[in-house]
């Protein structure tokens, strides 16, 4: 995605993307404490951009402490990083994408389905119970 990104295509993601991205992450969040994703969602505070790029700071900070594991720690960067490239243009984009992001992360995490790739994935591990 570009500067300058299209109405249409910030619906697909934030509709559609965004829920195959939290679904795979969430999924993969394994020995994490739930305090530590809570965590990420209050430091994503304040100005969208200047909080995303501290968010990132702070997940490094976490895996570095063993507060997350690397894996984790780096699907969530790449997610993070590619909304803050795609959206950094528009600051409610920004917001609305990350804040939806780190609610569906710690959904898919509290919700105890694993290694999932995708949100259709998921759905049908929490069909099957």
């Amino acid at each position: 995605m570009s500067k300058g990104i299209e109405e249409g295509e910030f619906k697909r993601f934030i509709s559609e993307d965004i829920y195959n991205k939290a679904a795979n992450t969430g999924s993969k969040a394994y020995n994490v404490d739930m305090s530590t994703i809570n965590n990420l969602i209050e430091v994503f505070q304040g100005d969208p951009i200047d909080a995303c790029l501290l968010l990132m700071v702070y997940i490094k900070r976490q895996e570095k402490r063993g507060e997350i594991r690397r894996p984790f720690s780096q699907l969530l960067l790449q997610d993070i990083k590619y909304m803050y490239d795609a959206f950094k243009s528009d600051k409610g984009r920004l917001e609305l994408a990350i804040r939806k992001y780190l609610t569906l992360v710690k959904w898919v995490k509290e919700s105890r389905i694993s290694n999932v790739n995708d949100i259709n994935s998921f759905i049908n591990a929490a069909i099957r119970g």
